[in-house]
């Protein structure tokens, strides 16, 4: 799920893409009642941070695996 300032998705919108803003917290929700997957829900990049194109500043989809108990 991508990340965004409102003012982002503004400037996406008037190019023809819509989206929606969640913040952290609406993110976690998603996976509520659910077993996560090590290392939880995360920043996407944090997933594989032994691969060579890690990019710190980057920080606009958080991701997380879960399975239910």
């Amino acid at each position: 799920v991508g990340l965004a300032t409102p003012e982002v998705v503004e400037r996406f919108a008037a190019m023809g893409i819509h989206g929606y803003v969640h913040d952290e917290d609406d993110v976690d929700s998603y996976f509520e009642g659910l077993e996560l997957v090590e290392p939880g829900v995360t920043w996407a990049r944090d997933w594989r941070p032994d691969k060579a194109e890690h990019y710190p500043e980057m920080r606009a989809i958080r991701a997380g695996v879960g399975r239910k108990a």
